[in-house]
């Protein structure tokens, strides 16, 4: 995913989502269809922001995330299609529903003190 493509932070995932700043949000647009990739700990930064910073709901944050999943590239894509999905289904935080689709997609063994996310962790923690 590196070679050619663009970094990209929660600041221009912010502009090109919230299109609040007509200079950043057309550059955000320009870097983002030029091939633009982000981690998913950008993601987790977008969301804390679109629901603490700008008052968004749980659900149109995942909306959001959706769309942009459309836009840009990630590692792990189908992980952070589960994660995000979870997080509109359960009450978790963000980063829990990563935990957690990482154990759906993949199996991977998630060892919590979190009863929430042991709760739907089942027999697979």
């Amino acid at each position: 995913m590196r070679a050619g493509k663009t970094l990209i932070d929660a600041n221009v995932i912010l502009r090109y989502l919230l299109d609040d700043d007509e200079r950043m949000s057309k550059d955000a647009e320009l870097i983002m269809a030029g091939g633009a990739y982000t981690l998913p700990e950008v993601l987790c930064e977008v969301v804390y922001v679109l629901e603490e910073v700008y008052g968004m709901s749980k659900r149109d944050a995942c909306a959001c995330l959706m769309m942009i999943l459309h836009v840009v590239a990630i590692e792990e894509p189908r992980t952070m299609v589960q994660a995000i999905l979870a997080y509109e289904e359960y009450n978790l935080d963000f980063v829990d529903c990563i935990l957690l689709a990482k154990n759906r997609c993949y199996g991977d063994r998630v060892f919590t003190f979190d009863k929430g996310l042991q709760r739907h962790l089942g027999s697979n923690r």
